[in-house]
């Protein structure tokens, strides 16, 4: 199957991907053992094409998954299972194993899911084990580690009813979703779009910064973080949309335009009209009429860009309204 349209911009920037994974970890509950994980696990693997899916590439370097059929047994190595001592921390411990895991992801393989198993022993039934479950970026995203979250507990619970895991069926498949994508993509009136699109990209924008961005230094791991007061988040949140009739995302981006125009002012640097990318959840069923994406896993992600233009605002005056 084709890759979807955020695979693809992934295979445009990033020459090694291998170690491009995201991770969770979850609490066990109490009893689990290794043959009930292997049977929870291995339910939750078959429902989910993509877990199953391996990267390949054909002779002019074009990028595709193919899906190994379900009901295979798991692959050996699938779940490791690392002794949980009484007196290490599960936290740190799912920490120290998390590089491991990453490096144990091979796509071309077909290895996109790595579970590690923090088992507390037999001995000590009253300490939960912890599940780190990381799966490569090319198969998962926000929403999926919801709906996988959500089938590990319902394996689990009609395991222990004692019942065979027997998990909701997935509405619309990736595949489907992804040659979907592929063939609107060839409308005529989406590729008319092409053309906004690429004006809206093709000016070259100046450095906002003093130096231009270093790939070796500007990363995620770089970005900072701040932590605000719960009022100023109601205010974003609550009062700013009904007052304007807006989403939270427009008043976000507006305080962005500002205060980077702002910003400028201050250094005495000429204004311009930058250009960001924006990032949805990327799950718009409508775009193929009956799609039912509530259940399937994969990594939709929509991401385009726009520019933040204040056109002739005053600053002055806008500052000054929003202080009242």
């Amino acid at each position: 199957m084709p890759l979807t349209p955020a695979t693809r911009f992934l295979f445009d920037r990033v020459e090694a991907i291998d170690r491009y994974a995201q991770a969770v970890v979850v609490e066990l509950p109490r009893g689990m053992d290794a043959q009930k994980l292997h049977t929870v696990i291995g339910a939750v693997v078959d429902r989910h094409d993509a877990l199953r899916a391996r990267l390949g590439r054909r002779s002019d370097g074009t990028a595709f998954l193919t899906v190994s059929p379900a009901g295979a047994p798991l692959p050996d190595g699938t779940i490791t299972r690392i002794a949980l001592p009484a007196d290490d921390d599960p936290a740190q411990l799912a920490r120290d194993e998390h590089e491991a895991a990453v490096r144990r992801l091979n796509p071309v393989a077909g290895v996109m899911i790595q579970c590690v198993w923090l088992d507390p022993g037999p001995e000590d039934a009253t300490r939960r084990g912890r599940l780190l479950v990381v799966a490569h970026h090319l198969v998962i995203d926000g929403v999926s580690w919801r709906i996988l979250i959500g089938d590990l507990a319902a394996a689990w619970a009609q395991l222990e009813a004692g019942a065979s895991p027997s998990l909701p069926p997935v509405g619309t498949s990736l595949r489907r979703w992804s040659h979907g994508l592929a063939e609107e993509a060839q409308r005529p009136d989406r590729r008319s779009e092409l053309s906004f699109w690429r004006a809206m990209t093709s000016v070259v924008d100046p450095p906002l910064g003093t130096r231009p961005l270093d790939p070796q230094r500007d990363v995620n791991s770089t970005v900072d973080r701040i932590h605000t007061r719960t009022s100023a988040a109601h205010s974003l949140l609550i009062d700013l949309p009904a007052a304007f009739r807006c989403e939270v995302n427009d008043v976000l981006l507006t305080a962005l335009a500002l205060a980077l125009a702002q910003w400028q002012r201050r250094r005495g640097r000429p204004a311009t009209v930058p250009l960001i990318r924006l990032e949805g959840h990327g799950r718009e069923e409508a775009v193929l009429p009956g799609a039912d994406l509530s259940r399937t896993v994969g990594w939709f992600t929509s991401i385009f860009p726009i520019r933040l233009d204040l056109g002739d605002l005053d600053l002055d005056d806008a500052g000054t309204a929003i202080t009242v």
